[in-house]
């Protein structure tokens, strides 16, 4: 009984002596303490609490503000092969990895091949030397009367002819215009993830195809408009017709114009009309890049037509057949083909490993996002601990001498009040 009463006055004791001790912590006593009234004794004691407070509201708060932020943190790793590359893409994504490259320009040659396939007919018996020589031989004797203009196998040597002079100078276009795509540089500062280096290679891919026919057509377009507007004569005398009426001494040359269905060649060079005999597909007309362009190749798919046209030429020749296979209907008039450069398909490879060996990064870095964390924290709050505590140490006693000096004019004021 006598220690139980005891051991509860020493705790009582204890706790009083603790909340004594508190109520009196001073941190900005003096040396001599003997010196300082009870009064200044009191408002530091104030002031030790002020500061506390303070101090630990800008703790709290901090700790919370961090606690709730992001930090970043920026990772650097060596690069010895693709597959990393790929590996860290996929762990934390594309946009986040960035691998610089050791050479900033590479060229598409070193990543990609790229072949036109063309149109059969560049490559068909129809543009041979041997076909060529056969309708030469064949309209060699005879002779350029008006009547005979409207006749295929007047015409056969000019169609093909130009045929083949098309088919040459489209192929030198495209190969040269291949070459120079291949040849140009890319500038990539760092490795594209695969997605982003396929989508970047097809778009330049088709701005390189559509470019091509695009330029050569208007080249085309433009010739074309030269020879109408000049109004140049063909050398077959199929748009203009030179005629002497009186053969004399001072005899006088003519021209006049060569007429296509009551279409004159004076008017315009595009005036064509079908073959004589008739042969599906093929025209005569003014110019003859302008009746080629307004032809279709649909007879040299089939072997009756093929043979008409042997026939007619008295032949001893017989080129084969086009096949079907072919992305262009065999109605599709030349000028179309002519558009898309007699090409059926480019046949492209595009190595992204390859482009790895050109861009050879050394090294990648990315960011990773996380909370700061306990340590991240005690760190940052002890690193300004020092500033705080000087700062407030500085504001407490401020504060607490700006709130007696408003606390004691209140009460002079009320002391002043003289009651009715």
């Amino acid at each position: 009984m006598i220690l139980a009463i005891h051991r509860t006055i020493t705790i009582k004791e204890l706790r009083q002596k603790t909340r004594d001790r508190i109520l009196n912590w001073n941190l900005f006593e003096v040396a001599n303490k003997s010196s300082v009234d009870p009064q200044t004794s009191q408002n530091q004691q104030q002031s030790t609490r002020v500061y506390l407070i303070l101090l630990a509201v800008i703790f709290l708060t901090f700790s919370v503000y961090a606690s709730s932020t992001y930090k970043t943190k920026t990772m650097l790793t060596k690069i010895p092969s693709l597959e990393i590359i790929q590996y860290l893409q996929k762990m934390y994504g594309s946009t986040i990895v960035t691998c610089p490259c050791t050479k900033l320009s590479i060229t598409h040659s070193s990543y990609i091949q790229l072949e036109p396939i063309f149109h059969q007919i560049c490559s068909s018996d129809f543009i041979s030397t041997e076909w060529l020589n056969v309708l030469f031989a064949s309209n060699r004797n005879r002779n350029a009367l008006s009547l005979d203009l409207y006749s295929f196998n007047v015409t056969a040597f000019i169609h093909f002819q130009t045929m083949r002079t098309m088919c040459d100078l489209v192929t030198k276009v495209v190969i040269n215009s291949r070459d120079l795509f291949l040849a140009s540089p890319v500038v990539s500062r760092q490795m594209l993830d695969f997605d982003e280096f396929s989508i970047q290679t097809q778009l330049a891919l088709n701005h390189f195809q559509s470019t091509v026919p695009n330029n050569f057509i208007q080249t085309l377009e433009m010739f074309r408009g030269l020879a109408q507007g000049n109004g140049l004569v063909s050398a077959y005398s199929t748009n203009w017709n030179l005629f002497i009426p009186n053969m004399t001494e001072n005899a006088v040359v003519y021209i006049r114009p060569q007429l296509y269905e009551n279409c004159s060649c004076a008017i315009s060079s595009a005036c064509i009309q079908p073959s004589q005999p008739f042969l599906p597909g093929f025209v005569v007309g003014c110019m003859p890049l302008e009746s080629f362009l307004r032809s279709t190749i649909e007879c040299l798919y089939k072997r009756s037509c093929v043979d008409q046209m042997v026939s007619g030429a008295d032949a001893n020749y017989t080129p084969r057949v086009l096949n079907m296979s072919s992305r262009f209907a065999e109605s599709e008039s030349i000028t179309v083909i002519v558009q898309q450069m007699f090409i059926e398909q480019w046949s492209s490879n595009v190595s992204y490993d390859s482009f790895f060996e050109q861009c050879k990064p050394t090294s990648c870095s990315y960011a990773l996002v996380e909370r700061h964390d306990i340590l991240d924290i005690a760190t940052t709050l002890l690193g300004i601990y020092g500033g705080i505590t000087v700062g407030l140490r500085l504001i407490a006693p401020l504060l607490v001498q700006f709130w007696h000096n408003i606390f004691r004019k209140i009460r002079q004021t009320s002391s002043t009040l003289v009651p009715y």
